[in-house]
């Protein structure tokens, strides 16, 4: 016999129904589906709401505007029976409803021409997948490889300088770094860049934005040439309509014309795509736009300079005086003038010396004469996905979306195999350590901040490694007590902050102690070479001789000899030798003693001697870079114990075949 509920319980299961009410939540449950399709936002007007569930009871995770590609994970029905699709789009997943979203299969290897386009244009599969599915929903658009020649790690670095790239104050604390120059370690506060309101970006998102393959997608027009293109023919209209929402709607300040007509004329005599303008001026001036659009800078009323070319703050001076006074010397006295002007600008310094997309206006990845990175015309790291949004909206008003595009995409030596992830932690990146030691011992420089390389000399076989982070969140691997082998010991010591950025320190232990000893295996165990051997290094070993020829004067009994480089890749006979080679000995799988090879003045570790040593040896001297063991040891060239001019000289000599 069932009772009744008591009084109480009552009480609490309409508490609990309350409370789902009041945040929201639904007492719906529902199942999913697995998928494995794309998906095409096909809303008319409004973006699509995506939701955390399958149906409008669900609260919103995003929006995602009409033209937008996304995977589609799986499909559940709301409480209605109406269709729902669980969709992934950069690191963001959640429920569409179904009639807003057409589905498709993922493009395979079926348009053979196609594929053979990519692949000889260069095209990393890594690029392929985005690329097909571009190519599927508009077989019209051609995409241009552009081979950069660069490495992914040097653009890298040259993008991470300090200043390069900044982001908002606003954004998430893992969106900014914390490098040298970028944090105040005293206040705890981030330093200001451009006039207050940006911070300098974290390595991750940068790499992030600068990562073509993260755009295969509604952001592919990023990557839309820029140049003027007489074929493609844009109304008034869809100008207008690409500045809804802002005072471009409406006449320029003198009532001439419309802002519309006025970036059409600005388009054809300045030799630039009117869309971009449009949505160039859209980023500048947003809604309302500054004095400099509307003529109103104090001293220099009736100049205009809608581009804001020039308008930064310097000599004690306002970004908007330094704009005006810009338009002043440009004759800029009619708004038609100044949208003329600022288009033949972008198209003479940008457009025409190679920099003919968004993206490259941003990341500076060509040689137009100018070098690479610093011709930069945004600093905001986002600024180009921020700017092709308006781009593509104005583009899909002109009913233009089916033309002949022409999409310019930048390819790197040496990528990563995977995209690289958006952050997306509200942790920061704080991956620095407050102090570093080895009990009993100490290295051969005094711990620094910044310093991220240290080395030690050792009389004992086991040390004990000791680390504390500046951050109390974040995570150290790879210290306590390590045991160590005879020679030089590398020892990676990993930090990981609350944001789940990494920073790794090196140690280079040299240990005199054979933990080993000779004799200790089943046989004999010697080890001789007629190389000098000095702190565990094989010195004296020429420029130019091959692995096989450097063996000629090793003898080892007893144990396994294995020869690598410097990463630990195992090296062929006929290799060349290069400063930082590896030697190792090993007794079964244990590896008992370890040898890093010197060939004196090649500092920089590639087996030649050249200037890019002297460059090398003369930045540590300078103290603007460090180098230890094998290498530090290669450009103290004359053996006198420090490291100073007279080893340039000597190396100098040596490379001019003096000496």
């Amino acid at each position: 016999m069932k009772l009744p509920l008591r009084p109480i319980a009552l009480i609490v299961c309409a508490v609990v129904l309350l409370s789902a009410l009041c945040l929201g939540l639904s007492v719906y449950a529902y199942d999913v589906t697995p998928m494995d399709k794309m998906g095409l936002v096909v809303t008319e007007s409004s973006d699509l709401n995506i939701r955390s569930g399958p149906g409008t009871e669900y609260g919103k995770v995003t929006a995602l505007p009409k033209g937008t590609i996304v995977t589609i994970t799986g499909s559940s029905n709301d409480s209605a029976g109406e269709i729902w699709y669980k969709i992934a789009y950069n690191n963001v997943e959640g429920f569409g409803k179904g009639e807003y979203i057409t589905v498709f299969d993922r493009p395979t290897e079926g348009d053979d021409a196609f594929e053979t386009e990519l692949t000889l244009q260069g095209f990393p599969e890594s690029y392929k997948e985005g690329l097909r599915l571009l190519h599927a929903l508009h077989p019209e658009w051609k995409f241009t490889a552009l081979q950069t020649g660069l490495t992914w790690q040097e653009v890298v670095a040259a993008e991470c300088l300090l200043g390069r790239n900044l982001v908002s104050s606003s954004s998430l604390a893992s969106w900014k770094s914390f490098e040298k120059g970028a944090y105040d370690w005293d206040n705890n506060e981030w330093y200001s860049f451009d006039s207050g309101g940006w911070k300098a970006a974290s390595k991750e998102v940068i790499c992030y934005y600068l990562d073509p393959r993260n755009f295969l997608d509604n952001n592919i027009f990023q990557f839309l040439e820029l140049s003027y293109n007489e074929d493609m023919p844009v109304s008034e209209a869809a100008i207008k309509a690409a500045f809804s929402g802002t005072f471009m709607t409406g006449n320029l300040p003198d009532g001439s014309m419309s802002y519309a007509q006025g970036v059409l004329e600005a388009a054809k005599a300045g030799g630039a795509n009117p869309f971009m303008l449009a949505a160039r001026l859209r980023l500048e001036q947003g809604s309302v736009g500054n004095k400099l659009a509307h003529g109103t800078v104090a001293g220099y009323e009736g100049y205009y300079n809608h581009f804001d070319i020039g308008a930064y703050a310097s000599g004690g001076r306002s970004a908007m005086e330094n704009g005006a006074i810009y338009a002043k010397n440009k004759g800029w006295n009619t708004p038609l003038k100044a949208l003329i002007g600022g288009a033949s600008f972008l198209t003479n310094s940008y457009i025409k010396v190679g920099q003919n997309t968004l993206y490259l206006q941003k990341f500076d990845v060509v040689d137009g004469g100018n070098g690479y990175y610093s011709h930069q015309y945004m600093t905001n790291t986002s600024a180009a996905v921020s700017e092709c949004s308006s781009l593509r909206s104005a583009i899909t008003t002109a009913g233009a979306m089916d033309s002949a595009l022409n999409f310019i995409i930048p390819v790197y030596k040496d990528m990563p195999e995977e995209k690289q992830p958006k952050p997306t932690s509200t942790g920061n990146n704080n991956n620095w350590l407050e102090s570093l030691s080895i009990a009993g011992h100490s290295f051969t420089q005094p711990y620094q901040l910044y310093t991220t390389e240290y080395e030690a000399f050792v009389d004992t076989s086991v040390i004990t490694v000791n680390a504390a982070a500046k951050d109390s969140g974040a995570v150290i691997s790879g210290i306590g007590q390590i045991n160590l082998r005879y020679g030089i010991n590398e020892i990676k010591i990993t930090v990981t902050a609350p944001s789940g950025s990494q920073r790794v320190y090196t140690l280079y232990v040299t240990c005199s102690v054979d933990s080993g000893g000779e004799g200790g295996g089943d046989g004999e165990e010697t080890f001789q070479t007629s190389y000098p051997v000095k702190n565990a290094m094989i010195t004296g070993v020429s420029a130019g001789t091959a692995l096989r020829d450097f063996k000629q004067n090793i003898t080892v009994t007893g144990y396994t000899a294995v020869f690598t480089d410097a990463s630990g890749t195992q090296k062929a006979d006929e290799d060349l030798m290069k400063t930082g080679d590896r030697l190792l000995l090993k007794r079964g799988e244990e590896e008992v003693r370890a040898y890093s090879v010197v060939i004196y003045g090649d500092s920089n570790g590639d087996g030649k001697l050249s200037s890019a040593d002297l460059l090398i040896t003369q930045k540590h001297i300078l103290g603007l870079s460090e180098i230890y063991t094998a290498r530090l040891e290669a450009a103290d060239i004359n053996n006198d114990g420090t490291v100073n001019s007279r080893d340039l000289v000597v190396c100098q000599r040596k490379i001019l075949g003096l000496s």
